[in-house]
């Protein structure tokens, strides 16, 4: 693995790097980092990995204002850029909401589009535009009121971090190792809390409907047989057939599914990347 760091014009974000080749750009899940691809990393065989930290979580510098959707497509944009060619995409819930809106507003730089139990950007109607807005200055204002909690070992941030998701706190050790720093009373968080904010702003489900449609590349969809969309088979289908009608793979797991099946997954990222 090897470190990489992304100057862009407002921020810094950092990235791990697996292998070599064309690129392949992995974006993780909210709350998460580019540890949320370290197992995959074991398994890898095609192209370069490069795993993102996203603005605000494990090594990359957070933003001095709120974290709005659309601005995460900007910072994309310019990494892409930094890159130089045409990427492949591999995202993770928010991850891969991000991807596939980047992959229809910029079809000329996305080659393929694999997305981990996390499709659309989350759309909310207008008339919910008031109730929306309400709920993200009441959270700003209860998150801008709470102290950080410090660690006596990582293990213990393990075994937090493990209790808030869906798998087991050795599976959470990836994460953890990067999304904490050590102080002197401790070990605290480096993910910026800000995050943990409700969004003022959703878009609309036409928007959405957009963004998307503007998508040409091959797409493949991986879902956990315990995640997101197993319960919801509404959303999953509305999803689906916006993203044209795609017949997802099935990988038994929640919606961490890529922490739990890094082989099975690796071997179907690799068969997409060599068919292109």
């Amino acid at each position: 693995m090897t470190e990489r760091q992304f100057v862009l014009a407002d921020l810094t974000l950092a990235a791990q790097c697996w292998g070599q080749g064309e690129p392949v750009l992995a974006l993780h899940g909210w709350m998460d980092n580019s540890g949320s691809f370290e197992a995959l990393a074991q398994h890898w065989q095609h192209g370069e990995l490069i795993a993102l930290d996203l603005p605000g979580h494990g090594h990359s510098e957070h933003r001095q204002g709120p974290y709005y959707f659309v601005d995460y497509l900007l910072e994309l944009y310019q990494v892409v850029e930094q890159l130089g060619c045409a990427v492949h995409l591999v995202g993770h819930s928010m991850g891969g909401m991000l991807c596939s809106a980047f992959a229809g507003l910029f079809p000329d730089k996305v080659k393929t589009l694999q997305l981990i139990d996390g499709l659309l950007p989350i759309s909310n109607p207008p008339e919910h535009a008031a109730q929306t807005l309400r709920a993200a200055i009441l959270s700003r204002l209860k998150h801008g009121r709470r102290p950080g909690r410090v660690y006596p070992s990582l293990r213990e941030m393990a075994q937090v971090r493990s209790h808030n998701g869906d798998f087991s706190p050795q599976q959470a050790m990836a994460l953890v190792r990067r999304a904490s720093i050590l102080r002197e009373d401790g070990y605290h968080w480096r993910t910026d809390p800000r995050l943990k904010t409700t969004s003022p702003l959703r878009l609309t489900p036409l928007q959405v409907q957009s963004l998307v449609a503007g998508i040409t590349c091959p797409i493949a969809v991986y879902l956990g047989s315990e995640g997101l969309y197993t319960k919801d088979e509404a959303r999953r289908q509305r999803e689906l057939t916006l993203l044209g009608g795609i017949e997802p793979t099935w990988l038994e797991g929640g919606h961490h599914c890529h922490l739990q099946q890094p082989e099975a997954l690796a071997m179907h990222l690799t068969k997409m990347l060599t068919l292109t």
